[in-house]
Formats: C-alpha cells, sequence, structure tokens
C-alpha cells in the first residue's frame, strides 16, 4: 500500500526501517570503526543512537534485527544498565559491509543477478505469453541468487571443456 493510499485511509503509511534505521547504523559503525582506528571493542547503543539522533528505543530493536540477520555481531547486553536496550560491542559482519558496497558481492549471486536482468530485458521485446514466461523466469533466477551462479558456472564450464 503506497504512503497516498494508507494517509487516503487514515492509516499510518509504513515505515521503510531499512532505509531510515538499519543502512543508518551501519554507515554510523563503519565512520565510528575509521574515526577510531578500527576499535576492536565496538560501540555501544547510546553511542550509535547519539550519533544518528535516534532514540535508542528505536535503534536497539533495529540492532536486534541486523545481528539474526548476520550484518552485525553483539558482543552482549550491559547488564548493570537500566536501559530496555543495552547492546554493547556492536560490530560489522561481511554481510553489514556488503550492503554498504565496502566489500564486493558473491560472484555467483551477481551472475544470477544479471542473468535475471538480462532475461528482464529479452522479455521486453517479446510476445504476451513468451513475456510472462521469462518474466517468471527471471524472477525464479533471481530468488534462486548464489545457488544458481554455481550451476550456471558448472555447466558453463562443461560446455567450454565438452565434459559430459
Amino acid at each position: 500500500m503506497s504512503d497516498a493510499v494508507a494517509e487516503r485511509e487514515g492509516l499510518n503509511p509504513l515505515r521503510n526501517t531499512w532505509d531510515d534505521i538499519a543502512m543508518p547504523i551501519l554507515r554510523a559503525l563503519q565512520e565510528m570503526e575509521v574515526e577510531e582506528g578500527g576499535n576492536p571493542f565496538g560501540a555501544d547503543v547510546s553511542q550509535i543512537g547519539e550519533r544518528l539522533g535516534i532514540d535508542i528505543a528505536d535503534v536497539g530493536p533495529q540492532l536486534d534485527s541486523l545481528e539474526h540477520d548476520e550484518f552485525i555481531s553483539v558482543e552482549g547486553r550491559d547488564v548493570t544498565s537500566c536501559r530496555p536496550f543495552r547492546h554493547i560491542g556492536v560490530k560489522l559482519l561481511p554481510e553489514g559491509r556488503r550492503a554498504l558496497g565496502e566489500w564486493p558481492a558473491d560472484p555467483m549471486e551477481t551472475l544470477a543477478s544479471v542473468l535475471a536482468r538480462r532475461l528482464e530485458q529479452v522479455s521486453a521485446a517479446a510476445n504476451n505469453e513468451e513475456r510472462s514466461r521469462l518474466g517468471t523466469l527471471a524472477e525464479k533466477v533471481r530468488d534462486a541468487g548464489p545457488t544458481i551462479g554455481l550451476k550456471l558456472a558448472v555447466e558453463a564450464l562443461r560446455a567450454i571443456l565438452g565434459s559430459p
């Protein structure tokens, strides 16, 4: 549902937490790491909140989500704190660095993504039936991601080497 439709219906529009909170948190961790010369202890929830001007009540749950999805690691929770969110030792993991563009994507995932884009381009010039079939195939290729990339690489090598 678009923000305009939500507003017309008297509903609150959905918040894009990835762009509004998650990416700023990842960027803040990256910047703090650079400024502190690769701080081996990581950051804590209050440092991140202060840096971004975001209440820790918004930062804490997002840190939990980012940790669950392996974008960051959290060393622990400060049990001496009375605050509800007490994350300490927050550090970027490889997936977080990839999201920031600091590390390259998985080459097999990139291969699958390129193939899906090409299928979508070809489908634009096809008839309706073919367009639908190619669109579905592109979606399946994109969903399969790195798994299909590896399979494609193996098949390409077999074809090049003439192996069965």
